[in-house]
């Protein structure tokens, strides 16, 4: 019986050992394992977006209106415009229809009447008078210049200038350089 209980003793002193050399193995293993690494790639595009800002009407409408009261009379009028965009753009500025008299149709003579008109921008650092028709804004600028509509009715020939309200339309452009 003695040899039995020993056998027993020495039997259980084994088992335990290996128990706690494999809890202990496993244990150590579940905290060794190695970290996973995986890059991720990260992108945001951003859209090319130009805004155009003036002064407008109560309707919406820019008007730019010049009252010519004599002959050899000259008038001018300006609204600042902006434009801010995130990538180079054009700005410009053209007739969509010219100035005609309201009521009436086309004078076809017109050009050859003592009215005399122009439209452009007036540029910031430039000679007052001189108007451009087109200009340039960086990427990440915003540049304000003055849209101008100037017009004169000359002393030659002044009556041949039939009195009335003309009326004509003007687009402003804004597009992306590239």
């Amino acid at each position: 019986m003695r040899k039995t209980l020993g056998i027993i003793a020495v039997l259980t002193l084994i088992l335990g050992v290996a128990c706690g050399v494999v809890a202990a193995k496993t244990s150590q293993q579940a905290f060794s394992i190695k970290p996973i690494e995986q890059p991720v790639e990260l992108q945001v595009n951003v859209h090319k977006w130009a805004e155009l800002t003036t002064f407008t009407g109560s309707d919406g409408a820019i008007v730019m209106k010049l009252d010519l009261t004599e002959p050899g009379a000259h008038d001018e009028t300006f609204r600042p415009i902006t434009v801010a965009a995130n990538t180079e753009v054009t700005v410009s500025v053209k007739w969509s229809q010219p100035l005609s008299l309201v009521g009436d149709a086309a004078d076809p003579n017109l050009e050859k009447r003592p009215l005399r008109y122009e439209l452009g921008f007036r540029g910031s650092n430039a000679d007052l008078a001189v108007l451009n028709t087109e200009y340039t804004v960086g990427a990440g600028q915003s540049d304000t210049r003055e849209l101008v509509f100037r017009a004169w009715w000359e002393s030659d020939n002044w009556y041949q200038l039939l009195a009335g309200e003309y009326r004509g339309t003007a687009t402003i452009t804004v597009s992306a350089v590239k």
